[in-house]
């Protein structure tokens, strides 16, 4: 169905959708788009605290902490969680604890497209599933410039290439599959403009 290698944790899902939906309806609407235009991912909160309250601190120092992070936090929290989820297993202190090592991979960013980069992966070295030509011309175009605002950055960030790369070609691809036409209304040009205004 995708034709090439793709990854996406709502992928299959998605044809599931597509293939129920097709048996009502030959074209249906999607709400793509808006997280984009209208600031609607948890990880642009992320990006804005993480940056607030390290911001001041020296890479090179980030990066020891970093270091120090991963090495005492993997050994002390995957004893600790297990400790803990022998006793209540429905403690969610597991989720807590992965974002709490993710944090210290993070923490050692050289940049705000590299913060960027590394909030969105869930792997730690990007460089290590980009070709190298892709990679240059991110750090080539940096988003952010001078400016401070980042929040709409990261919009136009993801408005650029996570919209285009990753939601479009999949629900596309899978509605097509079954035959089934999607409509986008929020990239209506008017739309995209207004949210733009605000």
């Amino acid at each position: 169905i995708y034709d090439e290698p793709f990854a996406d944790s709502s992928q299959i899902p998605t044809i599931i959708l597509s293939k129920l939906s097709r048996q009502f309806v030959k074209v249906a609407l999607s709400g793509d788009g808006g997280d984009e235009i209208f600031g609607g991912y948890n990880r642009y909160i992320w990006f804005e605290t993480i940056y607030k309250y390290t911001k001041w601190i020296n890479y090179d120092i980030r990066r020891i902490i970093s270091e120090k992070s991963k090495f005492i936090g993997s050994n002390f929290s995957n004893k600790f969680i297990n400790s803990i989820e022998s006793i209540s297993p429905k403690t969610g202190i597991n989720n807590f604890a992965n974002k709490l090592l993710k944090l210290t991979e993070i923490i050692d960013y050289k940049d705000n497209n590299d913060l960027y980069e590394k909030i969105i992966s869930i792997i730690y070295d990007v460089k290590q599933c980009t070709n190298q030509s892709f990679q240059k011309t991110k750090e080539e175009n940096n988003y952010f410039g001078k400016s401070n605002e980042n929040f709409s950055s990261l919009m136009a960030i993801d408005t650029l290439s996570y919209l285009p790369d990753d939601i479009l070609v999949k629900v596309d691809r899978a509605a097509m599959s079954v035959g089934l036409e999607t409509r986008i209304p929020f990239l209506d040009k008017r739309i995209i403009d207004f949210a733009w205004s605000l």
